[in-house]
């Protein structure tokens, strides 16, 4: 199990379960959404994600049709992605 958070702890996740791939994207979104040269990106089964507190704290961002990037709202760390 993997635990993880927001900078400023709002946010709390675990991902439990297999990790299917972890890579560095450089496309065009990813780039821009960085603000540099690409974004690291761990992918995981969606059922094995869990937030454990600072639901309520989560802003979801459309960034492409399909994809949408949820950021806590009082940092502005960005949590996940779903695609």
């Amino acid at each position: 199990m993997l635990k993880g958070s927001c900078y400023c702890g709002a946010v709390k996740y675990e991902i439990h379960g297999r990790l299917l791939m972890f890579a560095n994207c450089h496309c065009p979104d990813c780039r821009k959404f960085t603000g540099s040269a690409f974004n690291s990106v761990l992918v995981t089964e969606s059922e094995g994600f869990k937030l454990v507190s600072g639901q309520s704290n989560l802003v979801p961002y459309e960034s492409s049709p399909g994809k949408r990037r949820s950021f806590c709202k009082t940092c502005g760390c960005h949590i996940f992605s779903l695609a």
